[in-house]
């Protein structure tokens, strides 16, 4: 996995994974239950990183100004994405199910950002890079 897309694999995988234990950790300690619509934002969030950051990384290698830029349209798109995606889910959702729902979404939508963010500037060679 010496590719690009084999590097974003061996970060996003774990990741991903580590999102899943905590979510299945706190749902756990609350007593509430882990229900198939729990799976929607680790699938969704999961999914979305790994095709956006492909798409961002690439440009990254060659010009940081198009990596910049795919950055941005990136975050719109996930942003519109998962307000489309929760909204849905929520109303279908019986009503005492919501809440831990949108936390949990909540949850992924950050955590997601903020590794895509360290990737993007490890990417252009920012001063996350040298760390």
């Amino acid at each position: 996995m010496g590719s690009p897309l084999g590097s974003l694999l061996k970060s996003l995988v774990p990741f991903s994974l580590l999102c899943i234990a905590a979510h299945v950790l706190l749902m756990q300690q609350w007593s509430l239950p882990f229900t198939k619509a729990h799976w929607v934002p680790p699938v969704f969030f999961s999914l979305l990183s790994l095709v956006l950051l492909a798409w961002q990384e690439a440009a990254g290698r060659t010009d940081p100004k198009t990596a910049v830029r795919r950055f941005m349209t990136g975050m719109v798109l996930k942003m519109f994405g998962s307000l489309t995606l929760v909204l849905v889910v929520v109303l279908m959702l019986p009503k005492p199910e919501r809440l831990a729902f949108a936390m949990a979404f909540m949850g992924y939508y950050l955590a997601h950002l903020a590794f895509a963010a360290v990737r993007m500037t490890r990417a252009v060679g920012g001063p996350a890079s040298k760390a």
